[in-house]
């Protein structure tokens, strides 16, 4: 065919295997070069157009072959391919970037590395030295696209054009990938896709493809340990029994370390293997890269030479010794299985040869779950003198760590998959125990497998910030960039907007934002459509953090972007700088999703007239007091319990209360559809009677809300609620109100109070359209919070502002919270502690709208805004207006 060498373990003879030995019909080979030839779209067959294949069908190609599952029947000799939903791209995390979002992403982190780097005195060397990787790399689109943005910069030094010809891109782009592409990828296919991809982009008539194994490599990007973790020896945390382990075993094992890890605390040289050995495994490798493989010749003698490094005996103790740091965590703990403790290291440092069942016990959990060391993996890159890649880019995996269940089922059993309840799942996963069913075991080894993947990741001290709670998988990543980049590099990834407002991650952003570590946050909800497989309202960004000798005076902030390209980020963002949200959000740090300048002022603006909230509450009543779903007990359908009521309450759920409405919603007489679709009603004239009372759907056991019963607090007639289920997006976000003392509630968050007059002002400004604005801007999700709620802004400063009819702030809003709470007589302790003896109050709707107006006002006066704000503020509260337009027929 007269084609040059090519090279590369993709064309060699050991690519093939078992396949040497096998044969295939003419016809079937026919069929098969025909399917792969043709394509047919509306009953049209044409060609398929491989001379234009780009990276990014490359990408589309590879997330269709993880959905693909081969089903062999072998008697019936039969094989198919059949399409598994996703499972397995969902599984892996492996989504197809848009270009779109990546070339943004290079705009923010790699082109201010590429202008330091063109400026320094020999800019061709500065580029080629720079270093950039993608830990999750799967089929390579961000490394191709940093390539060609790098091979453009390093040909404009070389010819002196800006815009260089093709043929000095080409050659730059073969230089950049072969010295400054790294890239790691847990799945084999995507680590070849990777390598295919940039073989692609580099080709150079004449020239064999160039050497890349030692760039980009297989393993677990999260799974590893590092020089300083080893020296201080393998913790105690490693020992905690998971899925599989004997408690007993694992609890000697422990102890057993601690004893030795202390005694090998007072040897000097201990931890010192990999700084000794560390310069001279860079030294090789970088050796290895100065080879030249423009001849096939040259590739060989890198192969040659990479071999030679991972078979050197100083690498494989090495390895020998990080491995075993990290199956000392994911090690089966029971009787009969060698342990692994402190003086295993011991005699690793020391050179011992391990019993063969050890060592391969070792070796097989290695291989098993991939571990992947940076340190010995890439040398040349983090040396003993620190070092790190100038650029991390990335789109990392958004699971959770945690095993999922229903999906492991999903394409394995149907059956137990379509399970309507989890009691019935478990019924039907102990009858596969009972029956000896292979499935059984498949299913407690993939348990088994989950458990010590999260185990290692997030108590191996690696991960100190993000490894709390449920653990996503794009935190530690994002953790791990900023560990992986040099002091002065930066790292470019597309994440959940989560990674700056989840509340379990707030750890995580203080140490780099208060830092002011963070170059930039772009979000955008996936309305777009950017990612086919995720829900459209789920809000990711792209996110831009530096090295440690980095700061960023102010970080560019967009929320709502319209569209992923250069200019709507520039002209949608603006700068907030650590010291603002620190005035709006002191606890975590984390930004509000504020849409323009203006929201964050008048955010700033209304803290200045307030302390918050977390400051003046003096104590909690959580929601999760009222028990668990198993303890509940139903009324029936016509509102009569279905139990003895001496020892039940009555459990209010947060849909059953509105804003100064204990009333709102009621079970009694609701069809059973209605109870279905959880939407019970009360009309306007079943609450004008004081003696109405609403019907929930539970009752709970008195002891189970004895921690309502007993709350130590000045205030014993009511205690403010709230709602915690909520949306930024709904007709109102912040829904407070009052209830009797000492009822359950679920899911409703309680906070104490001192007084009937501070429940009374606290539920009036909670229920404001002034606060419910900031709570807007701070709800990220679902849920409101303690600790969202705890950042509002609390009591003004100053009530005596306020004075009309000769009532004096605190007493003109109580007056009037009276009058929208007190419509019912179990609020008669209420109105007493008041100061009020008179009978409840009619409930008038248009009476209550005056005087909820009235409040508004006054608290749009209390936090200092001008009337321009409150029409501004209003115009964010869109479904107000569709309701008080329809009514009203004006705003």
């Amino acid at each position: 065919l007269a084609l040059p060498a090519l090279g590369s373990f993709l064309f060699s003879a050991a690519a093939t295997g078992g396949l040497d030995a096998c044969e295939l019909e003419n016809s079937d080979m026919l069929d098969a070069v025909r399917a792969l030839a043709f394509t047919e779209e509306n009953r049209v067959r044409r060609a398929v157009d491989y001379r234009n294949l780009q990276s990014e069908e490359l990408g589309s190609v590879y997330e269709s072959l993880l959905e693909l599952h081969p089903e062999l029947n072998v008697g019936e000799r039969t094989f198919a391919l059949d399409v598994a939903a996703g499972n397995e791209r969902k599984t892996t995390g492996s989504y197809y970037t848009p270009d779109s979002l990546v070339q943004c992403l290079l705009d923010s982190a790699l082109e201010p590395v590429l202008d330091r780097a063109a400026t320094a005195k020999d800019p061709e060397a500065a580029i080629l030295a720079l270093k950039v990787c993608d830990p999750a790399v799967g089929s390579g689109h961000f490394l191709v696209a940093a390539a060609h943005r790098m091979a453009k910069r390093l040909a404009a030094v070389r010819t002196g054009d800006a815009e260089p010809a093709p043929d000095a891109v080409r050659a730059a782009l073969r230089d950049v990938i072969s010295r400054c592409m790294f890239g790691v990828d847990m799945n084999p296919m995507a680590v070849e896709l990777c390598k295919v991809n940039l073989w692609l982009e580099a080709l150079d008539p004449g020239r064999p493809l160039g050497f890349l194994d030692h760039h980009i490599q297989c393993g677990n990007a999260l799974l590893g340990t590092t020089p300083e973790l080893i020296a201080d020896g393998i913790p105690d945390t490693a020992y905690k029994p998971i899925e599989g382990d004997d408690p007993e075993v694992a609890k000697a094992w422990k102890a057993r370390n601690k004893t030795e890890r202390q005694a090998a605390a007072n040897d000097a040289g201990r931890g010192l293997l990999a700084l000794m050995e560390g310069p001279a495994l860079g030294d090789a490798v970088r050796g290895l890269e100065a080879e030249d493989d423009a001849e096939i010749g040259g590739v060989h003698r890198k192969e040659q030479r990479w071999q030679e490094i991972g078979g050197s005996e100083s690498l494989r103790r090495e390895q020998l010794l990080a491995d075993a740091w990290c199956v000392a965590f994911v090690a089966r703990k029971v009787e009969g299985e060698p342990p692994v403790t402190e003086r295993l290291l011991e005699r690793i440092r020391q050179g011992e040869e391990l019993p063969k069942k050890l060592r391969a016990s070792i070796e097989g959990n290695a291989a098993h779950y991939g571990l992947f060391h940076w340190h010995l993996a890439f040398p040349q890159v983090f040396g003993p003198d620190g070092g790190g890649f100038d650029v991390v880019l990335g789109n990392p995996p958004w699971e959770r760590t945690s095993f999922e269940e229903l999906q492991f089922f999903q394409n394995r059993n149907s059956h137990l998959y379509s399970a309507l309840t989890t009691a019935e799942r478990r019924r039907l996963i102990a009858e596969l125990e009972e029956s000896h069913d292979p499935l059984y075991d498949e299913y407690v080894a993939a348990r088994r497998i989950t458990d010590s993947t999260q185990h290692l990741a997030t108590k191996s001290g690696l991960f100190r910030l993000t490894s709390v709670g449920r653990t996503d998988t794009y935190a530690l990543f994002t953790e791990l960039a900023t560990l992986l980049i040099s002091d002065l590099g930066l790292a470019g990834l597309v994440l959940p907007t989560g990674i700056a407002t989840a509340i379990p991650l707030q750890s995580f952003w203080r140490a780099v934002f208060l830092a002011k570590r963070v170059k930039s946050l772009s979000d955008f909800e996936n309305r777009a459509k950017y990612f086919p497989g995720v829900h459209n309202a789920k809000k990711f960004c792209l996110f831009t953090v530096g090295g440690s000798r980095l700061s960023f005076a102010t970080t560019l902030f967009g929320f709502f972007l319209p569209q992923a390209t250069a200019s709507s980020i520039q002209d949608n963002s603006f700068p907030i700088s650590a010291e603002e949200i620190e005035r709006v959000n002191p606890d975590t740090g984390q930004p509000p999703i504020v849409p323009s300048r203006r929201d964050l002022e008048l955010l700033i603006r209304v803290h200045r007239n307030a302390h918050c909230n977390g400051d003046q509450t003096p104590g909690w009543v959580g929601y999760t007091s009222a028990g668990t779903g198993d303890s509940w007990i139903p009324f029936n359908h016509v509102g009569e319990p279905s139990d003895s009521t001496a020892t039940m309450m009555p459990l209010i759920e947060g849909k059953m209360v509105h804003q100064f409405d204990h009333r709102f919603a009621t079970y009694e007489l609701c069809s059973q559809a209605d109870i279905t679709r959880g939407e019970p009603a009360a009309s306007d004239a079943r609450r004008e009677s004081p003696e109405f009372s609403v019907m929930p759907r539970f009752r709970v056991p008195r002891i189970a809300a004895g921690e309502f019963l007993d709350r130590k607090s000045g205030c014993r007639c009511v205690v403010p609620v709230y709602r915690d289920y909520t949306s930024a997006t709904n007709e109102r976000t912040l829904i407070a109100t009052l209830l009797a003392d000492g009822v359950p509630m679920q899911p409703l968050n309680g906070f104490s109070v001192n007084s009937a007059g501070e429940a009374a002002t606290a539920v009036a400004r909670l229920n404001s359209f002034a606060i419910d604005f900031v709570a807007r801007l701070k709800t990220p999700d679902i849920h409101l919070n303690v600790t969202i709620f705890n950042q509002l802004p609390g009591s003004p400063l100053d009530y005596r502002r306020l004075e009309f009819a000769g009532l004096i702030g605190l007493d003109w809003i109580t007056a009037r919270v009276l009058e929208l709470v007190y419509v019912s007589a179990d609020m008669k302790p209420f109105a007493r502690d008041l100061g009020y003896d008179g009978p409840p109050f009619v409930w008038d709707a248009d009476r209550r709208f005056y005087i909820r107006a009235e409040l508004d006002a006054a608290f749009f006066h209390l936090y200092g805004l001008s009337r321009d704000d409150v029409d501004y503020i209003m115009d964010t509260f869109p479904i107000v207006r569709r309701h008080d337009e329809a009514a009203h027929n004006e705003y």
